[in-house]
């Protein structure tokens, strides 16, 4: 059963395996991301495993209320809006990426990368301990 919980770990797992590789070879990290947004038609296909994340998230929650749980709402939405993102205008993500001031250098994507770290984190803690607690209340 797919519970709120679950994805938030599960976002939280696939933001540290993203994020690490920044903080480990932010070199090899920004080379792998021009390259990832040079080619159009690799960012289409992301907007689709986007969207899955997307729908998953709003199928648990997708309505603005409860405290934690407006979490879930959030980030399904969010998802929902860079996948039609990446899905009809990858030439601007393209721009956006090169144009990025903190991934122009190796300690800026490491930056990134720590913020990426320090966000997965907090969505464990939010998972394991606000959301258990919430339900109790919910």
């Amino acid at each position: 059963m797919i519970t709120p919980q679950n994805l938030l770990i599960g976002m939280a797992i696939y933001i540290f395996i993203v994020c690490l590789p920044a903080l480990i070879w932010p070199h090899k990290f920004r080379k792998a991301l021009k390259a990832f947004s040079s080619d159009e038609n690799l960012v289409r296909t992301t907007s689709f495993i986007i969207f899955i994340f997307a729908f998953l998230f709003l199928s648990t929650h997708w309505e603005f209320a409860g405290k934690w749980y407006m979490t879930i709402s959030i980030l399904g939405w969010l998802a929902l809006l860079k996948g039609i993102f990446f899905l009809w205008a990858p030439g601007l993500v393209k721009k956006m990426i090169k144009k990025c001031v903190l991934l122009s250098s190796d300690k800026g994507v490491m930056v990134v990368g720590l913020f990426g770290i320090i966000l997965g984190a907090f969505l464990i803690y939010i998972a394991t301990e606000l959301l258990t607690i919430e339900y109790l209340f919910y």
